[in-house]
């Protein structure tokens, strides 16, 4: 038969209402007091972060609840006419995540209906051999010799900084977005491989830097305490001499403060690449590092005044509006300067807004 799918996806403040008006949207009457999908066709309900929603004062999950009560009995209540409804021809599918970080325990009286599949976190061997062959590929289609060779410690340097990261930066409630999976790891490669062969771009130091102003994009900006950031930086220089043998203090001489003695977070929040320094209209925009930063000052200041924090934010944004599949989550209070950054960075990249 014929499958219609339902997609669900459960938050912490996912009501059973809400599961339900969802469910009732997609499903037909069939006849008196029966729903269930067009005649002919299987509903196949699927909901991911099953485990999400809220544990209430008695211990349990209303909306998990509203969906054993569908597969214990064969359907649920109307809230509106105050009768049974029967839902037939539908199956549910769930997906979870360990308990922890957000996630809560689930009621074993509603794991009881499923076979359990249990998908096992990736070995680093596994991680490794995916990557490097991803990385070896590009980078052995027109870079240097020197950059080529860099393919093992881009993934090395991130797969340790993947691990690192999930080991020392945990989440508490102050700081519930430190959560870390494999999209950050992928993120990281595929911000090093936006940039193209050409444009002068060759040298185990140059690798690094684009390395390190990726690892900083990724898991630098989700940092909110100067501890954080200072751990950061640390592990960012562990990784410059360990792995890609080159010496973290010299290869940001020229983006350093005048007023600082050594490398530090203020030192990387200058540390810029970007399609944004060509003009929109052209065809090929190449993601090159910013040496000047007053020359960035200037094309930025082409548009609006701005100082380097809004730079910095613009950036940011200009990066995630070229990666395919980016997106953003701008968190700020009111009149931050959310929206106009991201109209700026979309103009700056030749975008129209809808």
């Amino acid at each position: 038969a014929a499958k219609k799918p339902i997609q669900l996806g459960f938050s912490a403040k996912t009501s059973a209402m809400m599961t339900q008006d969802i469910m009732d949207g997609q499903l037909g009457k069939r006849r008196k007091g029966v729903f269930g999908p067009p005649a002919g066709q299987t509903a196949v309900v699927f909901v991911d972060d099953m485990n999400m929603p809220e544990v209430e004062t008695y211990g349990a999950q209303p909306p998990i609840e509203l969906l054993r009560q569908l597969v214990d009995t064969g359907g649920y209540y109307d809230l509106k006419e105050k009768s049974w409804v029967t839902i037939v021809d539908t199956i549910v599918c769930c997906a979870m995540g360990p308990p922890g970080g957000g996630r809560n325990g689930t009621t074993p009286r509603f794991l009881r209906h499923f076979s359990l599949l249990c998908v096992d976190s990736f070995a680093d061997d596994t991680l490794t051999l995916i990557f490097s062959t991803v990385v070896e590929a590009s980078l052995n289609s027109g870079y240097p010799a020197d950059v080529a060779s860099c393919a093992s410690s881009i993934v090395n340097a991130t797969m340790r900084t993947y691990r690192e990261a999930m080991r020392s930066l945990l989440p508490t409630p102050s700081k519930s977005h430190y959560t870390f999976n494999l999209r950050d790891f992928s993120r990281v490669v595929q911000g090093v491989l936006m940039q193209r062969p050409g444009d002068g771009f060759g040298g185990r130091a140059a690798v690094m830097r684009l390395w390190t102003h990726e690892a900083c994009r990724v898991f630098g900006d989700r940092l909110t305490d100067d501890a954080d950031r200072a751990w950061f930086v640390r592990h960012a220089k562990t990784m410059c001499q360990d792995v890609f043998r080159e010496d973290f203090e010299s290869s940001f001489d020229g983006i350093r403060p005048p007023d600082a003695k050594e490398t530090n977070y203020a030192t990387l929040r200058r540390l810029f690449w970007g399609d944004y320094m060509s003009p929109a209209d052209d065809e090929d925009r190449p993601y090159s590092e910013v040496p000047d930063l007053l020359e960035l000052q200037q094309r930025t200041e082409s548009y609006l005044v701005m100082f380097m924090f809004a730079i910095e934010h613009v950036s940011r944004i200009a990066r995630v509006l070229r990666m395919p599949g980016g997106n953003a989550l701008l968190v700020g209070v009111g009149g931050s300067g959310r929206q106009s950054l991201s109209i700026l960075a979309a103009e700056m990249a030749g975008y129209s807004l809808f």
